[in-house]
């Protein structure tokens, strides 16, 4: 089952995240970059910076109502980056309603 975080189109309403390993919450300013596939698109921390804010240590900030994206129900994918993982891994998916 996929947890529903939901986008409004043009505004600034956010999704904050707490990551977290083995059930304890994770230092995110080890984090270096943030991608979310969402559906045959891909929002990137590197070339979309102000989508994302993981400068805090304890919540993951995506901010995606002016990313563009369409009405709908999308299956999203996180993949986070940090200095041990370089390539990214997949941290898990959740459902991205557009309204």
């Amino acid at each position: 089952m996929l947890i529903d975080e939901e986008v409004y189109i043009g505004r600034d309403n956010t999704i904050i995240l707490s990551l977290t390993a083995n059930k304890v919450p994770i230092n995110h300013q080890i984090i270096t970059r943030v991608q979310v596939q969402v559906g045959a698109t891909l929002l990137d921390s590197n070339s979309k910076p102000d989508y994302f804010d993981f400068s805090t240590t304890d919540k993951l900030i995506l901010k995606f109502g002016p990313a563009g994206l369409t009405a709908g129900h999308y299956p999203a994918t996180l993949y986070i980056f940090d200095a041990g993982n370089i390539n990214g891994r997949v941290w898990g998916k959740l459902m991205l309603v557009v309204e």
